[in-house]
């Protein structure tokens, strides 16, 4: 749903893609480094999150889908703890970390995962003053379909995930604006 995703339907990937990667991930679970905290807000009360540092990333199994990708992007392996509501925020661009304008998020593991990211707008007040603030949550991308999606990071959105399981996605980030990539990706120059 543009301005803050869209679906990727004409992605042809091998089977054993997925597969792999999620048979990598939950054997690797040890190597994920972790960051929460559980502050309780208005808008979102616990963050848990997981990554992947860079010395165990699986750069074999992650070129057979980052190699398809016309445009220079980065890697990373993702995870949200069980029950996580996360803090509405909007991605940066940081020293020493990929660059995250735009994010393209391949779904791991679990399958048909009916959770996902929440979009939202401001309609009064400042992020500095975030639970007076108010927040309209707009809409929200899932998974249940398996489809990876582009995500518009530069909006408000927050992670959710209601079930008992980790819900881990591998990431492809790039600096290019959303509308660049979605533009790349309707003349099929994306991949």
């Amino acid at each position: 749903m543009l301005p803050y995703f869209v679906k990727i339907k004409n992605l042809n990937l091998k089977e054993d893609v997925k597969k792999n990667l999620k048979e990598y991930v939950l054997k690797n679970l040890d190597k994920f480094n972790r960051n929460s905290n559980k502050v309780p807000y208005k808008y979102g009360s616990y963050d848990g999150n997981w990554y992947l540092p860079k010395q165990y990333m699986p750069f074999d199994l992650l070129d057979t889908i980052g190699n398809l990708f016309k445009i220079k992007i980065s890697y990373e392996i993702l995870a949200q703890s069980p029950f996580t509501d996360g803090r509405i925020h909007r991605d940066g661009n940081y020293p020493n970390l990929p660059p995250r304008s735009t994010v393209i998020n391949f779904p791991i593991y679990p399958d048909n995962c009916t959770i996902g990211t929440k979009f939202y707008n401001l309609e009064e007040g400042s992020y500095d003053d975030f639970d007076n603030a108010i927040w309209k949550e707009i809409c929200e991308v899932t998974y249940e379909d398996n489809h990876p999606v582009i995500l518009n990071t530069q909006k408000w959105h927050a992670v959710k995930n209601n079930i008992k399981e980790k819900r881990f996605c591998a990431q492809f980030t790039t600096d290019l604006k959303f509308a660049e990539v979605v533009n790349l990706y309707n003349k099929n120059k994306l991949f």
